[in-house]
């Protein structure tokens, strides 16, 4: 077993769990829809963190082919990456051990929306981890991270449901387009 694959067994085991509690979450508000009065916004948010997850799953074998020797250091960068988005996924919708009634907005601006300071912290991060692959420049691909970012950040503090849908939306776009154009090339 190579160290890259030792990487990814516990990454994925973050992953998983993190993917699973957000589809979990999402169909457990839908159930929940009798007594929980259901809106777009946190679903819309959980599906660009949820697409968040698998682009960082397709990041990690591009990673490995910039890192030469995986050391304990590459290491905890990646699992600190894989445990930001997981706080992010944990966060956006209510647990299942939470009160399932009232309204799925009010919750958010409550609580969800915290979940979008650590996917804010997970593209800053990104940009470090740019840097320390031998990236010294502020390269073309920083950019969608530090507008993700700045998105994330609107969408925790706006008061304004219309700004905030606008800012999901946009951030949704970006990171689709980013993924398939400015991180991959178009290719997987």
């Amino acid at each position: 077993m190579s160290k890259f694959e030792v990487v990814t067994l516990t990454l994925s085991f973050v992953l998983g769990l993190s993917m699973s509690h957000l589809l979990w979450a999402a169909a457990a508000a839908f159930r929940a829809r009798r007594h929980l009065r259901l809106h777009g916004l946190p679903f819309l948010w959980a599906a660009c963190i949820f697409f968040v997850h698998v682009q960082y799953w397709f990041a990690l074998f591009a990673i490995d082919r910039v890192v030469d020797h995986w050391t304990w250091s590459w290491y905890l960068q990646m699992l600190g990456l894989g445990i930001l988005l997981f706080a992010g996924g944990a966060l956006v919708l209510p647990s299942e051990s939470q009160q399932r009634s009232g309204n799925l907005l009010d919750d958010f601006h409550e609580h969800g929306r915290y979940g979008l300071i650590p996917l804010a912290a997970y593209h800053l991060f990104w940009i470090l981890t740019a840097y320390r692959m031998d990236q010294a420049t502020f390269e073309a691909g920083n950019y969608p991270n530090l507008a993700l970012a700045a998105f994330a950040f609107i969408g925790i503090s706006s008061k304004r449901v219309s700004l905030q849908w606008v800012t999901a939306i946009a951030f949704g776009l970006i990171v689709v387009w980013a993924s398939v154009f400015v991180w991959t090339g178009g290719a997987l």
